[in-house]
């Protein structure tokens, strides 16, 4: 049940990375408390909503970057840094260089990607394992 509902955050907040406070507003949409969220949030990913959000958004800047001819702090503010410089020194945190070097010469880089904590396919394989196992097929 709970990894459907991080899910649910998952989905929530790729469709809300631009924006703030994101903790807050899921909570209130999901109908848990800030703090339950947050726990069964890193519970089932090994990581904190807080770090899930930055690095989804810092990779997210770097498509934008690579992507479009969009200004480097028009992506920063979209994203949620205060300023160019903070978003310079992010992304250069996360990747070992500028923006300006990325956009200028694109290269591969570590990007986070979405997690997928719940999957009805799994669900199904699991059953199906169990049922064979039940029944005394091989699994």
């Amino acid at each position: 049940m709970w990894n459907e509902m991080v899910q649910r955050m998952v989905d929530w907040l790729e469709e809300h990375l631009t924006e703030n406070p994101v903790l807050l507003k899921m909570s209130e949409q999901l109908g848990y408390s800030p703090y339950y969220c947050s726990r069964q949030f890193n519970q089932y990913t090994g990581m904190t909503l807080r770090d899930y959000v930055w690095t989804r958004r810092i990779s997210r800047a770097a498509l934008e970057l690579r992507d479009t001819d969009q200004r480097v702090l028009d992506i920063a503010v979209k994203y949620g840094f205060s300023s160019q410089e903070a978003f310079t020194r992010a992304f250069h945190k996360a990747f070992g260089m500028t923006p300006a070097a990325y956009r200028k010469s694109p290269r591969p880089i570590p990007l986070s990607i979405r997690q997928e904590v719940f999957s009805p396919y799994h669900y199904w394989i699991k059953e199906r394992k169990f049922h064979e196992r039940s029944s005394g097929e091989a699994g």
